[in-house]
């Protein structure tokens, strides 16, 4: 039994691995995208746009929004 378990994974990764390599990092950048963009312009309500992310990543519209609220939020203030 766990040698057809050993031969099914080994086929898959052979026939997919590359795929999955590039495929699963490009995918969560794009889901993720809103958040690394509050990131990187260091957004005041991060946070929040980093947890409403999670689920509007189900969908296109609540994406976009997240998106433009990330972008066009206000900077978060030099203390903190």
């Amino acid at each position: 039994m766990l040698d057809k378990i050993d031969l099914m994974l080994n086929t898959l990764w052979a026939e997919h691995g590359a795929f999955l390599l590039v495929f699963v990092p490009l995918f969560l950048a794009i889901y993720f995208l809103p958040s690394l963009v509050a990131l990187l312009l260091r957004r005041e309500h991060k946070k929040k746009i980093m947890l409403a992310n999670i689920p509007a990543g189900l969908s296109w519209i609540a994406w976009f929004g997240v998106l433009i609220w990330a972008i066009s939020g206000k900077q978060e203030k030099e203390g903190c």
